[in-house]
């Protein structure tokens, strides 16, 4: 910041100011298909509360904002998500999440 030098595409990478670099060939395909994909495949409830505490984040004080996301965390711990999650690792295959 104080010296305005530029941070080149890896090493934002690097030291994880970026998720991924990618040739700009490929820009288009990853950000579109590829990283959507991703969430798509993932468990829905999860990220429905991640997307909450982002917002609280912006609206609350900080103790508000970590209590409730506290309690979020507590309340995935008791979804058929959840359980499906951990057996899975257990038996070490890709879970089948349903938004449960």
């Amino acid at each position: 910041m104080f010296t305005a030098d530029k941070v080149d595409a890896s090493r934002c990478e690097a030291i994880g100011l970026v998720n991924r670099v990618v040739p700009d060939a490929k820009l288009q395909e990853e950000a579109f298909l590829r990283w959507p994909n991703r969430w798509r495949t993932g468990r829905p409830l999860r990220l429905r509360y991640m997307k909450d505490n982002l917002d609280e984040a912006l609206l609350f004080d900080f103790a508000t904002a970590r209590d409730h996301e506290a309690a979020r965390l507590i309340r995935t711990t008791m979804t058929g998500d959840h359980r499906e999650a951990v057996q899975a690792f257990i038996e070490k295959r890709k879970a089948a999440f349903k938004g449960s």
